[in-house]
């Protein structure tokens, strides 16, 4: 295994051509930073909620078509059950395209919570 890995390290010295250090371009330092703060200004930065979480706010349209499906359960649907649940209808089919498996089970699961706590259940 060394072996291959130190075969491999030689062929990408060998295939990469070498530059010498004192022939490379020279740029000033002011040059430098004014590129870096070019190139950081066009880079469309994320909002702070979705670094620091990924959450992503359900519609109400949404969250009452799911509610509405979990009427019929007595406990909260396993993961067989929650995939057959969001094929059966074309509004949640399309709810189970638009989102991830992860992000779906998690809002089955709140959503049953709340039907649990509110006595709806």
């Amino acid at each position: 295994m060394v072996k291959k890995v130190s075969d491999r390290v030689c062929y990408l010295l060998e295939k990469q051509p070498t530059m010498d250090p004192f022939k490379l371009p020279q740029q000033s330092s002011s040059e430098k930073t004014q590129k870096y703060i070019l190139s950081a200004l066009s880079v469309s930065m994320p909002t702070a909620a979705s670094m620091e979480s990924g959450r992503v706010d359900w519609t109400d349209e949404d969250t009452s078509l799911i509610e509405k499906a979990l009427l019929d359960y007595d406990k909260c649907p396993q993961v067989p059950e929650i995939r057959s649940l969001f094929i059966r209808t074309p509004e949640l089919q399309e709810i189970f395209k638009a989102n991830t498996f992860d992000h779906i089970r998690n809002k089955v699961k709140n959503i049953f919570r709340e039907l649990k706590a509110s006595g709806r259940k």
